[in-house]
Parts: C-alpha cells; sequence; structure tokens
C-alpha cells in the first residue's frame, strides 16, 4: 500500500493509526481527512499513543494532507513534531479553516519558522 486516507475526529485517539504506519513500510501518501488529535480546552495534554512522535522516525511518508487544519497552537505543536520527525516528507499539504487575512499571515508565518528533518519539504497551504 503506498496511498492511505483516514478520516479522524478531535478526541479519537490514534493508536490504530499509529499501528497501521508501522505495518506499511511503502506508504508514500498520507491524507488526514479530519482534524489532528488533540484536546482544544488542556493545551499541556498529549494523548499517550502521539507522545514523542517517534512512531514517525520510520515512516517513509513523503507526501502529508491534512484536510481541517484552523491553526490552533496545539495544532501546530503538532506539525512541529510531524516537520521534525519525518525524514522522507516532500510535501505537507494543509487546507486550512482560518478567517481574516490576519490569522491567515500568521498562520503562514510559523509554519515558515518550524524546522523539519528533510531539507526537501514544502509547506503547501491551501484556505478555503
Amino acid at each position: 500500500m503506498t496511498h492511505l486516507s483516514v478520516a479522524t475526529q478531535r478526541g479519537v485517539c490514534w493508536e490504530g493509526l499509529q499501528v497501521i504506519l508501522k505495518k506499511s513500510p511503502n506508504l508514500k501518501d498520507l491524507t488526514i481527512n479530519g482534524t489532528l488529535h488533540y484536546d482544544r480546552w488542556d493545551l499541556e495534554y498529549v494523548c499517550q499513543c502521539v507522545v514523542g512522535y517517534s512512531f514517525l522516525l520510520t515512516c517513509r511518508i513523503e507526501v502529508l494532507k491534512i484536510t481541517r487544519f484552523q491553526g490552533a497552537i496545539r495544532e501546530m505543536v503538532q506539525i512541529e513534531h510531524v516537520l521534525e520527525k519525518l525524514p522522507c516528507l516532500k510535501l505537507l499539504e494543509l487546507h486550512v479553516q482560518a478567517r481574516g487575512e490576519y490569522k491567515k499571515r500568521k498562520i503562514i508565518e510559523d509554519l515558515g519558522m518550524l524546522p523539519r528533518a528533510s531539507s526537501k519539504c514544502k509547506v503547501e497551504v491551501k484556505f478555503s
């Protein structure tokens, strides 16, 4: 399997996704149709299924698409982990639900400052 598209919901554990990623060494393209896994009320909370994000270090994912990104602090923290841990990532495509020019500029600015494990990684932002 080289492409996988998964539907996610806030508050639903990603343990199953972690298992799939570990058992799919040829996966190159992952689409997350939904939200990232975080608790919007507790900024310090990190589910045990993603603590450290070490499961990403062995992933060969080249393209990651996230369809419902809003630019919240917890989402940015997760994106930072993703960019720091995916060594083969060439494209991170974010479909952003943001209102207002200031918020859009802030999201682009914040994303541009995040470190990347792959020097070839581009971040593409699509606003809706």
